[in-house]
């Protein structure tokens, strides 16, 4: 180093600090970096690799800060030339370019006390850059193409699988997803320049507030003008509390020097988010080759502690408020009111919404939900997409097959028998034939044929409250319909047997699970044959009760006895939802002989199955066929298996135990503090809180207002149960315990 100094540009005895990743002034991509500190100056030197591409950049990059140190202000390095009066260097003979700069001095953005002011400052610099920029044409820049450009974000796909947390990696697929989606069908409606590429807070140095220092040009490229904000911010947003806060008196400045179009405000939500997504990947896979960096390190953890916040931000409520800070005007949405008003036009008014103020969706993701108006809610009541709303594996999944497939089962396609494996291999090894159809309720109708077949019985026994279906078939076997307002009379060949619930009220005697069952079979004994006995696990419709224990062990002689099967519903308790246990049934410790699977089997997706024996198999196999025009289509198959996967790699069923239990913990503390809870029950992510008023009777009033308030602090529960006074809580399984204490804690503040 000292031989090259002193050869080319009169430094003699210089102290030489080479710069590494360590080091906050690595600025450096495809170059070695040295500080060199000589006669009380200090320089910066950098060497190139020579070739063309990278002789040509560097001119490129010499000419670009020449003229903003000219037009912007004195802020940017200046060249220090040769003792040719060259501003680069060249060795053939070593194959070096050497390049020398000013070193500047000063505290890095990222080291210092952040304020509303330093924002704005920074806003107004990078608009004055952009504006120097987008007058520029510059061959060698253009004609770049490098993986920390947005513009060509997929080119980092390939560093995804080397994030090591599945949970981390989802949620960059689903960003990457989004994308696609929302951000490329724009490519070539938006504006392009070239632009700085890396106002990051390592390349920004201040002194009280004011910008003294811009560094590192070296990923210039041409590319979308609103890239050049989603970099700068993707950096300055890390560790804030309120990013929205902080976004808009930056892009406030920005945009009186540069006006911002309304397209390029409306896709800055998912182009930060994807340049979080580059940090992330990129830092993963550098991660390998030096595991004790410790600057990687903290650049992927600060940029995915932003992106799992960027989750709960509303893309509308974030695009929103940068327009009302530029008084841009917001395009109005539907009317809640107008949109009630056409569905009672088009629907039937048996159709029932949710809460006093009905919400409007507009999109999900994962355990958050976001309405049209920008609002974010938590989800802690839709247990349909099991492994969170919108995954990127089963949209992925979805969309490759529908565009290259979807037929019925009378062809033959290899999906079917690969997913039929897949999920068979999740049961009892008794368990061989799977019947694939479209919701729990078709399940349902075609569970009771099965039974109806195999045993020439027609006398079904159901449990008090149970709920099974929307058929007629399904309504006449669910207490919880045919005994309600607008039900029909109990059918003949329907025994009724009482809820075994252990929770102990004025509604309910306390039994134990023995007790129930006693009773139940004498009520059974009665009859001379039985069809089946079918019982959800844990019944959800009466608000999450669990069957008492033995009670399920107990029955089961007396049903094989008469003739009859067992029917496990395992329509909301099924995959993994209960954590200890991936089938409700497990709980009960006795096997079914048909297992009915619906709702979070396809994450959303309509789809459901009923599994059986070889034996029972063949008693329907009479010669009518069976056919179910949608039950088992190719795509349906694809995010069956995906769902599947994504409940192994993600741990999930893990998750639902570790988080359930901290969950029901946290709910008895409550419980034990006030009087209005007076039950809690469930297991893993499906749980019950039982309310009561101050008389002890059952709480509905409580029950809804609770759910309610929940609702106006952006948490969905739900109510349920005889008296409907049952808060039930099942998410999705990627629920955190962070999500468990907000809906905790929030419960607690209405009580209060």
């Amino acid at each position: 180093m000292k031989d090259i100094l002193a050869k080319y540009y009169g430094i003699i005895n210089p102290k030489i600090i080479q710069l590494d990743s360590n080091d906050k002034m690595n600025i450096g991509y495809g170059s070695l970096n040295y500080k060199i500190i000589f006669n009380n100056k200090i320089l910066l030197l950098k060497i190139y690799k020579h070739n063309k591409k990278n002789l040509n950049f560097v001119k490129s990059e010499n000419r670009v800060i020449i003229h903003l140190n000219k037009t912007v202000g004195d802020i940017f390095p200046k060249i220090t030339k040769n003792m040719l009066n060259e501003e680069l260097s060249i060795s053939k003979k070593e194959g070096k370019i050497y390049r020398v700069l000013t070193y500047i001095e000063g505290e890095f953005l990222a080291e210092s006390k952040h304020s509303m002011k330093l924002f704005s400052n920074l806003g107004t610099l990078l608009g004055k850059i952009d504006k120097e920029l987008v007058q520029l044409e510059d061959p060698h820049i253009e004609s770049r193409k490098i993986d920390w450009d947005i513009k060509h974000l997929y080119s980092n796909r390939k560093y995804i699988a080397y994030i090591k947390k599945a949970e981390d990696r989802k949620i960059v697929e689903y960003f990457f997803q989004q994308f696609k989606e929302n951000v490329v069908p724009h490519y070539y409606s938006l504006r392009e320049s070239i632009i700085y590429n890396d106002a990051n807070d390592w390349n920004i140095l201040i002194k009280k507030e004011q910008i003294i220092g811009v560094i590192d040009f070296g990923d210039m490229v041409k590319s979308f003008l609103i890239n050049e904000i989603a970099i700068s911010l993707s950096y300055l947003l890390t560790k804030k509390n309120n990013p929205i806060q902080w976004v808009i008196p930056f892009i406030k400045t920005y945009h009186k020097i540069i006006k911002l179009k309304v397209l390029e405000i409306d896709i800055l939500y998912y182009l930060i988010a994807v340049r979080l997504c580059t940090t992330i990947s990129k830092s993963s896979f550098h991660k390998k080759d030096a595991p004790k960096d410790e600057y990687i390190s903290v650049s992927k953890e600060d940029a995915m502690l932003l992106l799992k916040k960027w989750l709960t931000i509303n893309p509308i409520f974030f695009k929103n408020e940068i327009k009302k800070a530029l008084n841009i005007s917001i395009k109005k949405q539907i009317s809640d009111k107008d949109l009630i008003k056409k569905r009672n036009k088009y629907l039937s008014k048996s159709y029932s919404l949710s809460y006093q103020s009905p919400i409007q969706m507009g999109k999900a993701a994962f355990q958050y939900m976001y309405d049209t108006i920008g609002n974010t809610y938590l989800d802690a009541y839709n247990n349909v997409p099991l492994v969170g709303h919108e995954h990127p594996k089963i949209t992925k999944a979805a969309q490759k097959q529908i565009g290259r497939l979807n037929t019925n089962t009378r062809y033959l396609y290899k999906n079917l028998t690969d997913y039929a494996k897949l999920l068979l291999k999740k049961f009892p090894k008794k368990f061989t034939k799977i019947f694939f159809v479209n919701s729990g309720s078709a399940a349902t109708d075609l569970a009771i044929r099965i039974a109806r077949l195999h045993t020439k019985n027609k006398k079904i026994a159901v449990i008090e409250q149970g709920y099974h279906g929307n058929t007629s078939v399904g309504i006449d076997i669910s207490h919880y319909k045919y005994s309600r307002k607008g039900g029909y009379k109990k059918k003949k060949n329907i025994i009724e047997l009482e809820i075994p619930n252990t929770y102990n009220n004025l509604c309910v005697k306390s039994k134990s699970g023995y007790q129930y069952a006693k009773e139940a079979i004498q009520k059974l004994k009665k009859e001379k044959k039985l069809c089946a006995f079918i019982a959800e696990p844990i019944i959800g419709c009466a608000g999450q009760v669990i069957i008492a224990k033995n009670y399920i062990k107990k029955m089961h002689p007396t049903i094989k006895k008469l003739g009859g099967l067992y029917i496990s519903d395992e329509t909301q308790t099924g995959f993994g939802r209960l954590g200890k246990y991936f089938w409700g049934y497990e709980m009960h410790k006795t096997v079914p002989d048909i297992v009915i699977l619906g709702k979070p089997i396809g994450n959303g997706h309509p789809m459901a199955a009923v599994v059986t024996t070889d034996t029972i198999n063949q008693s329907f196999e009479n010669g009518m066929e069976f056919f179910s025009s949608f039950g088992g289509n190719p795509v349906s198959c694809e995010i069956g298996k995906e769902v599947l996967k994504i409940i192994e790699r993600e741990n999930l069923q893990k998750n639902a135990l570790i988080v359930g239990k901290y969950l029901y913990k946290k709910l008895i503390e409550l419980k034990n503090n006030y009087k209005t809870i007076d039950d809690v029950r469930g297991c893993g992510l499906f749980i019950g809180i039982e309310c009561v008023n101050h008389k002890g009777e059952p709480g509905k009033k409580e029950a809804k207002y609770i759910t309610n308030e929940l609702k106006k602090k952006f948490i969905l529960v739900s109510t349920d149960g005889q008296f409907e006074n049952i808060i039930k809580i099942k998410p999705p399984l990627c629920f955190t315990k962070n999500n468990a204490k907000k809906l905790v804690n929030s419960i607690e503040e209405i009580i209060k």
